[in-house]
């Protein structure tokens, strides 16, 4: 299956206001991937000799030479394309991100940093920066000599017959699909309107299609013979930096890559926050998989999607080529109560007990194990769970009828609407949400 689309699924809408149906080919802006579009057309005008990695941007920007502080004319490309170079995040007046006014121009950002200084010195911390990115598209064109949407264009996307990628959409992209705020007090969603990145393309840009990213992300993995060099491969997806973020453990940053450990397997990737979508990619590359997730709202949960996703291909990776135990299959399933919904699942001779209402469900499942054939035991779980107790199936016909687990009954998905109403005690319809 190597080089294969092995799943592409859509759900909800182009926009909501026509009703039409999303395709799985359909166009987000993926903001912040740009980045590696970005470092990726840098990397292959390292290979042809066009410039150096560890040289100031103010040897091939002249302009910068006369910056004020002396600091800015020794930033290296290396230093911008790793944030390290202490550069500003989005300026001091970044309110283009929700269209107070419009994203800066070629001629604004060169202003805006003459007028800015370093906010702290080079290679002292990790310092992500949209405005550093928009100085290395301003390299790329004035190495490259073409526009950076016609580098970008020649040498990456044409190359590897992406058909839905561009540095900057137009207003009317075929297959566009419409972003949305988070929901107001009133409860509704407002649509963005199309944005304009000018300047700051190369950081935030880009718009795409998941089947394109897919693409695009595997061609950076060791081997495929596409894009760069095997070793420029390697410089991208060597940690640079290291970033905590506590909300998701340790991350590690390369030269336009996010990176950071699966288990026991290192990923790259990226993430992208543009006004109403929100994106995110990881390339795996000891499994030769990539898994992308775009969404349609501000707070649409891209990056919890792709490591669920993750997770569960994972989680039957692990159990593959391993003999299932007998009588498994029958107890596999989909089982709900008042208090939980939990689905057995079955990897080879491993049962687990994963969360369907959870977008990891199967990061971290309770551990089962087989004790007859009607018969299993909760091995390893919460310690507030049923730990060292056993579960019990009723079977009829070769169908499960009902689970006793942890002392309370559970039954099929299929016939849970029915037992509830019965347990409640009323026939009535359930409440609408108004």
């Amino acid at each position: 299956m190597k080089g294969k689309i092995l799943l592409s699924a859509a759900y909800g809408k182009f926009d909501l206001e026509s009703g039409r149906r999303l395709a799985p080919d359909g166009v987000f802006r993926i903001a912040s991937h740009s980045k590696s579009f970005t470092a990726t057309a840098l990397m292959q005008l390292v290979e042809r000799g066009r410039l150096r990695l560890d040289e100031p941007v103010s040897a091939y920007l002249t302009w910068m030479a006369r910056h004020a502080d002396r600091r800015f004319r020794r930033v290296t490309v290396r230093q911008l394309l790793c944030h390290g170079a202490g550069v500003t995040r989005d300026s001091n007046d970044a309110d283009f991100w929700q269209m107070a006014r419009p994203f800066p121009d070629a001629e604004e950002l060169r202003q805006l940093v003459l007028a800015g200084q370093l906010v702290t010195d080079a290679n002292v911390a990790f310092k992500y920066s949209n405005i550093g990115y928009g100085l290395l598209g301003l390299l790329v064109e004035e190495v490259a000599g073409q526009s950076y949407r016609d580098y970008t264009e020649e040498h990456i996307v044409a190359p590897l017959g992406l058909e839905a990628t561009v540095a900057e959409p137009s207003a009317h992209q075929p297959k566009a699909v419409t972003g949305y705020t988070r929901r107001g007090g009133d409860g509704l969603r407002r649509p963005v309107p199309p944005v304009d990145t000018r300047a700051l393309a190369p950081a935030t840009g880009f718009a795409s299609s998941a089947p394109d990213l897919c693409r695009y992300f595997s061609a950076h993995f060791v081997g495929s013979r596409r894009l760069l060099s095997d070793e420029a491969k390697r410089e991208m997806q060597r940690v640079h930096w290291r970033v905590h973020r506590p909300a998701a453990g340790e991350q590690d940053y390369g030269l336009g890559l996010m990176l950071q450990r699966l288990k026991e397997r290192q990923a790259f990737g990226h993430g992208g926050a543009f006004p109403g979508q929100i994106s995110h990619t990881l390339a795996v590359p000891g499994d030769g998989l990539v898994v992308t997730a775009l969404t349609s709202c501000i707070d649409g949960p891209a990056s919890e999607i792709v490591r669920g996703v993750y997770g569960v291909i994972d989680h039957f990776q692990n159990g593959a080529g391993k003999r299932t135990l007998p009588g498994l299959r029958t107890l596999e399933g989909r089982y709900a109560n008042l208090w939980s919904i939990v689905d057995l699942v079955v990897a080879g001779d491993q049962i687990s007990a994963g969360q369907p209402d959870s977008w990891a469900p199967l990061e971290d499942p309770d551990r089962l194990a087989k004790l007859g054939s009607r018969k299993l035991m909760i091995l390893d779980t919460s310690g507030y769970g049923s730990s060292g107790e056993e579960i019990d199936f009723e079977v009829k016909d070769g169908e499960v009828i009902s689970v006793r687990w942890g002392g309370t009954t559970c039954w099929p998905e299929s016939s849970w609407s029915a037992v509830e109403r019965r347990l409640l005690g009323r026939p009535g319809r359930a409440a609408r949400r108004r």
